[in-house]
């Protein structure tokens, strides 16, 4: 009697191989982000380090001076950097600036601490990644306790202005902060200068704002050559005023028919050519444009600012309407019937 061995094939099918594939895909799809995030959060928590040796100093310089540093010049840690941590700043009122490197690129790369003194003179502070309510740090990457807004206000000559984040490349407004007595950005530099006389009340001073470019936004150098070099004034001026006229007069010519009826008759309008008749010297309202001027602040506009200049050279006056005026009639033929 002879046995006959069955072979068995081992190994899996297809759709046991296919089946693996997804389950690795969804675990990949699931894993790779999670990992990303938790790395960000890890350099984060390494800027909160800094973070906390710089809220550490100000305390320290507010209990010995009186008041909040003026920058990170006046502390202990001078604006230390790492391999996340791009630069620390401090603004108005004790503020920190934290900017990281390798995780966003600015204005989305900030974290925020600012403290406040209770009337027993304690300090307590608030951590978080809003300014304004403008996010900078997604919140999937910052601690839940970091996960707040700033309300950075502050009063000065009679304005209330918001601290913001301004744009990349655009000039910002600046304004002095009395808390520090250094300059803090208060808007986008971004309107035509005008005159200091049409700023409508809002105007800045010298003593209270000014403006600088962005890329050197953050070290409170104020920058007060604002454009002043061409602007244009709303005034008052003595202008000659043209005045044409001419003369107009007015015949009938009727027409016959054979029988000696009027069957139509033609009225004709003839004017002169128009021409000057007189001129006089009259108060007209324009627009100047004076050279050469120099800034005296800023003029506010909403969240907008536009450099408040005076003084310079008288260049140009453009009048609001024409100069010249015109009082004259025109020819026209007409012809009626009976």
């Amino acid at each position: 009697m002879s046995m006959h061995k069955k072979n068995r094939v081992l190994g899996f099918t297809i759709i046991e191989l296919v089946i693996a594939v997804a389950i690795i895909g969804v675990l990949s799809a699931l894993a790779v982000p999670a990992y990303q995030n938790y790395t960000i959060r890890a350099k984060v928590t390494e800027g909160l380090a800094y973070m906390n040796q710089y809220k550490t100093d100000v305390m320290e310089y507010y209990a010995s001076q009186g008041h909040f540093p003026d920058s990170v010049a006046n502390l202990t840690s001078n604006n230390d950097s790492s391999t996340y941590v791009e630069s620390i700043e401090i603004h108005g009122g004790g503020l920190i600036y934290l900017k990281f490197r390798n995780i966003a690129t600015y204005p989305t790369n900030l974290l925020f601490m600012k403290p406040t003194v209770t009337e027993s003179g304690s300090m307590t502070w608030i951590c978080a990644n809003k300014l304004n309510n403008t996010t900078s740090l997604a919140d999937q990457y910052v601690p839940s306790n970091c996960r707040n807004n700033i309300p950075f206000t502050f009063s000065q000559g009679g304005y209330n202005f918001n601290t913001i984040i301004p744009s990349v490349g655009s000039s910002v407004a600046m304004i002095l902060n009395p808390d520090n007595n250094s300059f803090e950005p208060i808007g986008n530099y971004i309107n035509a200068p005008r005159s200091t006389g049409q700023c409508g009340g809002g105007e800045l001073s010298l003593g209270d704002g000014t403006y600088q470019s962005n890329n050197s936004y953050g070290n409170g150098t104020p920058d007060s050559g604002a454009n002043c070099s061409t602007y244009p004034k709303e005034e008052t001026k003595t202008v000659t005023v043209s005045y044409y006229s001419n003369t107009c007069n007015d015949t009938s010519t009727p027409h016959y028919n054979a029988s000696g009826v009027v069957v139509s008759t033609t009225h004709t309008h003839s004017c002169t050519p128009c021409v000057l008749d007189h001129t006089a010297q009259e108060d007209k309202p324009g627009t100047s444009t004076y050279t050469g001027g120099n800034s005296t602040g800023l003029c506010q506009n909403g969240s907008s600012y536009s450099p408040a200049c005076d003084g310079g050279t008288f260049s140009s006056f453009s009048p609001y309407g024409s100069t010249s005026v015109y009082n004259c009639g025109s020819s026209s033929t007409t012809v009626t019937t009976p």
